[in-house]
């Protein structure tokens, strides 16, 4: 196998429920799903393809009377992950992907296909980095990829036909949501990418070169690859290497009886 691995990188922004209560404290912590008076959706979503410029972003209806404002959305993002090799996102693991599911489920839509799912936020967390914030714009920001947009709820709220919102003034937020949320995807990119030589790979991208036997799986890079030592474990004794490349420096092994690093 050869070629160029399909990763996804998206974010979605979404609408939160619109219901009835009495008071801003709860007793018991929860209301009832009974209060709800308009279910949250998916307002939009912004992906790219990794290595690819262009980013791309598709919104829901802003007629929030259907059941299901978000069908377009949910059948767009579908189609992509069918078609990846792997999907990132931040806070993707309890954020992004299960929204997604549990839309496409109500909707009654084919489930999603299987697929290596990549959440930087939870990777941060499992390799035991100590960021103050595992939040997007903390981590990009000290990473040097940039800062996100400022925004704030109002902005969620001028996407409502609540509180008197015009449709044009709901179009306007609209389009700045998306904007916004395009450039999520950008900072999402540029944090992958600065932390991908640290973090363990989930999809080996070693398996896609012609030698994959002399190529990093964290880059794709051929040739880079130096032996350092060697990894004991209970029962076995793994080949050590090191990516050489200045914008990767990697770690993998070699596994007894395989010649690809992983």
């Amino acid at each position: 196998m050869s070629g160029t691995p399909n990763v996804l990188l998206f974010d979605l922004e979404t609408l939160p429920n619109v219901g009835y209560f009495w008071g801003l404290k709860i007793p018991s912590k929860y209301l009832s799903y009974e209060n709800i008076v308009r279910e949250r959706s998916i307002l939009c979503a912004a992906w790219k393809w990794l290595d690819v410029p262009k980013i791309h972003s598709v919104a829901a209806s802003l007629d929030l009377s259907q059941r299901f404002p978000d069908l377009n959305v949910l059948k767009r993002l579908a189609g992509l992950v069918e078609k990846a090799d792997m999907v990132i996102a931040h806070n993707g693991e309890f954020f992004d992907m299960p929204w997604l599911r549990t839309r496409m489920r109500m909707a009654k839509l084919t489930p999603l296909a299987p697929v290596l799912e990549m959440d930087t936020r939870a990777e941060l967390k499992r390799q035991r980095y100590n960021f103050n914030s595992l939040k997007l714009d903390y981590v990009a920001e000290k990473l040097g990829v940039g800062q996100k947009i400022d925004v704030d709820f109002d902005l969620w709220k001028e996407c409502m036909p609540d509180g008197g919102n015009t449709i044009t003034n709901r179009r306007a937020a609209l389009k700045e949501m998306m904007r916004y949320n395009r450039h999520d995807v950008r900072l999402l990119e540029g944090v992958y990418k600065e932390l991908r030589s640290g973090l363990t790979p989930k999809l080996n991208l070693a398996l896609f070169s012609e030698e994959p036997s002399k190529t990093c799986p964290h880059c794709q890079r051929e040739g880079t690859l130096l032996s350092h030592g060697r990894r004991f474990t209970r029962s076995r004794v793994w080949i050590r290497y090191r990516c050489h490349h200045p914008k990767c420096g990697g770690w993998c092994y070699r596994p007894p009886g395989s010649p690809i690093p992983r």
